[in-house]
């Protein structure tokens, strides 16, 4: 457009343009006037409300502080309840734990049981299932409950043996007459010192107990010549058959178990007839140990076959009694 004018009529041009532009801004003018404050300029105003703002700021400030103590306090709550909850928690785990005579009482329980219900052979010629169904018989009586007569056959008390639980010392070796003897183990040459000095120091053993106590001296001196019989039979294993071993080695353990009982100071019961096994049927037996606080001491050998048939006998009288049904 501007090149279709001529030369000379280029800034009329240019001042017909700034003339419009002016006359626009004038009228933007018009349109849109300039903002001012609706209130007069004030310093005392203006100094209070600046007063106020910064009261404002405090006490936003403090509202701040307080909900944080607040926040604070509730944190130290909540971990208080945390604790006690804890600790009831503990206190509850520990209430429903078993004490020890509730474990005790669990042990007797399944001891019984498997004492009542075929226990191994080992476990009856011990003594440990007997005495097992021994206490539950006992626990009973005190109740006033008896069973009907259960015979004993003659021929088993003489090989029953009593142990007052104070040293588990036996006797049993001494039931028949008091004299040794001795397994085909021991009965070689290998072993005749030992076995001659035994038999000579056990025979006064026995003979003093039944009248009193066994003499420091004398303790000792069947002490020493056990371990050293014992000693020998380890020494000499590869000699032996593996039964003849096993046959040495009980009747060496019989033996230490009837210097124990010599050890005691109420040895010479265990030659008196309180504490010789007595009575026709399974009530009286039971009455003379509960009596004497006597247990059932380990079978010694030849009386396994006593044993097996005490335990079925003991069995059959607790089952009527009721042991082992939920007592």
């Amino acid at each position: 457009m501007f090149r279709s004018l001529p030369r000379r009529g280029l800034p009329a041009v240019l001042a017909a343009v700034v003339a419009l532009a002016g006359a626009s801004a004038a009228r933007a003018q018009l349109a849109y006037p300039p903002y001012y404050p609706a209130y007069p300029y004030n310093p005392t105003a203006d100094y209070l409300r600046g007063a106020a703002a910064v009261t404002q700021a405090n006490a936003q400030y403090q509202l701040m502080i307080q909900q944080a103590r607040l926040l604070r306090e509730q944190s130290y709550q909540t971990a208080l309840e945390t604790r006690r909850r804890l600790l009831e928690q503990r206190e509850y785990e520990l209430a429903m734990r078993p004490t020890p005579e509730q474990l005790r009482e669990r042990e007797r329980r399944q001891a019984l049981l498997r004492s009542l219900n075929d226990p191994p052979a080992v476990e009856v010629w011990s003594g440990q299932a007997l005495n097992s169904v021994l206490q539950a018989i006992q626990k009973a009586h005190p109740q006033g409950e008896r069973g009907p007569g259960m015979p004993l056959p003659p021929d088993v008390l003489p090989h029953v043996n009593f142990t007052t639980g104070a040293s588990y010392g036996n006797i049993g070796v001494f039931r028949q007459g008091g004299e040794l003897h001795w397994p085909t183990a021991l009965q070689g040459a290998a072993f005749r010192e030992e076995t001659t000095r035994l038999e000579e120091l056990f025979r006064q053993a026995v003979s003093r107990a039944a009248s009193g106590a066994v003499d420091d001296e004398l303790r000792a001196a069947i002490g020493a010549a056990l371990q050293s019989l014992s000693a020998k039979v380890d020494a000499r294993v590869a000699e032996l058959t593996p039964t003849q071993f096993v046959q040495a080695t009980r009747y060496v353990g019989e033996l230490k178990a009837a210097y124990k009982a010599l050890q005691e100071p109420n040895v010479e019961r265990y030659f008196s007839r309180s504490w010789t096994p007595r009575g026709a049927t399974v009530d009286e037996l039971v009455g003379q140990m509960t009596r004497e606080g006597l247990h059932f001491a380990p079978s010694v050998a030849g009386g396994e076959t006593a044993y097996t048939v005490l335990h079925q006998a003991l069995v059959a009288y607790g089952k009527q009694l009721g042991v082992g049904a939920g007592r």
